[in-house]
């Protein structure tokens, strides 16, 4: 990501993983459809800081898996939580 003309490696490499059993585990982003009221314009939308969350009309957000950094900033922003990050 260029940020002011520079290279910003804050969100280049930020990735959200787990060990289980000595198993890297990476986490990904799932929507919930049965918690999205899906009546209203996605206020997580917005809290993305790269644009991996998209959304036509009402409909719930779609994840843009390639872009995601699973920062987890939409998932703690949803007050439905029907963004989680597992």
């Amino acid at each position: 990501m260029l940020r002011n003309g520079k290279k910003d490696y804050q969100f280049e490499y930020i990735y959200i993983i787990t060990i289980v059993g000595g198993i890297v585990m990476e986490k990904n982003l799932n929507v919930i459809i049965e918690k999205c009221p899906q009546n209203h314009k996605c206020p997580a939308v917005n809290v993305c800081p790269v644009g991996a969350l998209t959304q036509e009309d009402f409909s719930a957000p779609k994840v843009d898996l390639d872009k995601c950094i699973r920062c987890g900033k939409c998932s703690n922003f949803c007050p439905k939580k029907a963004l989680v990050l597992e």
